[in-house]
């Protein structure tokens, strides 16, 4: 049965060695998902470092940030130590605004 089927495409237009060109691309296709699946789980551990060396940093900053409030308590100074506008200094400097004295 599989025969005759092979016959009728091939007179529809099939190439003879369709069947082993379709083992290769299959095979091929294998290969080229186990190097995706190598390459996401790469990414997916470096994401994850990254996640616990940001969390380290904002902990960090953190405690600098109560320090500097405790420090500066009642002067004009505290306000630079509010993590919110540490944050808006820091990306105003995107867009044209405090800029980094060198």
């Amino acid at each position: 049965m599989l025969l005759v089927k092979k016959r009728f495409l091939e007179a529809k237009g099939m190439s003879a060695t369709f069947t082993d060109e379709l083992a290769i691309a299959k095979a091929d296709l294998a290969t080229k998902n186990e190097l995706q699946n190598k390459v996401m789980n790469i990414k997916k551990q470096l994401h994850k470092d990254n996640k616990t060396e940001y969390d380290l940093l904002y902990s960090f900053i953190t405690l600098i940030s109560k320090a500097g409030k405790i420090m500066y308590d009642g002067e004009r100074k505290r306000d630079e130590y509010v993590i919110t506008k540490l944050v808006a200094r820091m990306r105003g400097g995107k867009n044209g605004g405090d800029k980094p004295t060198e």
